[in-house]
């Protein structure tokens, strides 16, 4: 068995794992969470979820796109209950670009409205996890779709423009931030309206995008669609910002964190107190 099998046959996990692609994630993060473990002790970390993120998760995948991946682990056992705990994130850039967040702090990040932790919530590529507690957490995404979270993915829209003007004429750096760019517009455009943001695109939309990806467009086209698509995400913020709430309401999130965190105490023995 692989070492995320066997941490699922030791949990009693119910996992849904889908294709090629979903077993090459779970060899991935099998090897990360192991190195999270530091000692291997396999009662101390569970992965919760994982996917393969950025452009595959957005379905723009093209020649010499990066093998990135993103997940979300708990510390669980006796680990819980220590003042220093699993560390609350771990990355790695080698061989992979690999980020994984203690569950704790993927919530925290899905109240700063991340578009990174909101896209691993709301994928529908589900190649590795763990049910139904995912799918709780999944359940509470339209608590997401707020001001908070509008502002962050117009935010992020603009970084990428800004980059894609920066960066050298017809590089693919340039091309790749300015598809980003109006990806994430187009789906603050879903936020403003209370929708949620579509994570894996289809149609022409995502040819329109591949084309500016391979270089197909020429830059001021692309920018005239930049500031075509802006104009109108100004027209829809004007209309419909205002009946956005606030931000998150956190209650729901911190019953879902206490349900889960609690589950481990009837399986967990508390530490035995040092005399």
């Amino acid at each position: 068995y692989s070492f995320c099998t066997l941490l699922a046959l030791q949990h009693n996990m119910t996992l849904r794992i889908t294709d090629d692609a979903g077993r090459r994630c779970k060899e991935v993060f099998g090897e990360y969470i192991e190195k999270l473990q530091g000692l291997g002790d396999t009662a101390n970390v569970r992965l919760v979820h994982g996917f393969r993120c950025g452009s595959a998760a957005h379905n723009l995948l093209n020649e010499g796109s990066d093998e990135d991946y993103q997940g979300v682990f708990a510390n669980c056992g006796e680990r819980m209950f220590n003042v220093h705990s699993v560390k609350d994130s771990y990355q790695t850039h080698e061989p992979h670009d690999v980020c994984l967040y203690e569950i704790g702090t993927y919530v925290g990040l899905l109240f700063k409205g991340n578009p990174k932790v909101i896209e691993e919530l709301l994928t529908e590529q589900l190649e590795f996890h763990e049910s139904p507690a995912w799918d709780e957490l999944v359940s509470l995404h339209p608590y997401l779709l707020n001001k908070v979270t509008y502002a962050q993915y117009k935010s992020y829209a603009n970084s990428r423009v800004g980059v894609a003007r920066k960066s050298e004429s017809g590089s693919r750096k340039k091309w790749k931030m300015y598809a980003h760019a109006l990806r994430l517009y187009s789906e603050a455009k879903l936020i403003v309206t209370g929708k949620k943001p579509e994570v894996s695109l289809q149609g022409e939309f995502r040819e329109q995008l591949m084309s500016i990806r391979r270089g197909d467009i020429p830059e001021d086209e692309v920018e005239g669609l930049i500031e075509a698509t802006t104009a109108d995400l100004d027209a829809l913020e004007k209309t419909h910002y205002e009946a956005l709430p606030e931000s998150a309401d956190p209650r729901p999130f911190e019953d879902f964190l206490a349900s889960y965190r609690g589950s481990f105490l009837t399986k967990t023995p508390l530490p035995t107190p040092r005399s």
